[in-house]
């Protein structure tokens, strides 16, 4: 499924898949990152967290987006 929503400059928006789970699980565990308040434990919780929002969102009812910059 294609889901790149927005690029430009180096800044794209776009649902997470199982590809991005390593780098956002080492950017949420992150003790320096802060605007989460709940982190994954573990990279397979981030993992099952992104297989549930994209459930949600072929069900339509939540849409969960990404910003990744680089």
């Amino acid at each position: 499924m294609f889901s790149i929503l927005m690029d430009m400059n180096n800044i794209v928006m776009k649902y997470r898949s199982i590809s991005d789970a390593e780098r956002l699980f080492e950017i949420l565990s992150n003790p320096n990152f802060t605007y989460i308040s709940i982190k994954p434990k573990t990279l397979e919780e981030e993992i099952e967290y992104i297989k549930e929002a994209e459930r949600l969102r072929l069900e339509n009812k939540e849409h969960h987006f990404t910003v990744f910059l680089d």
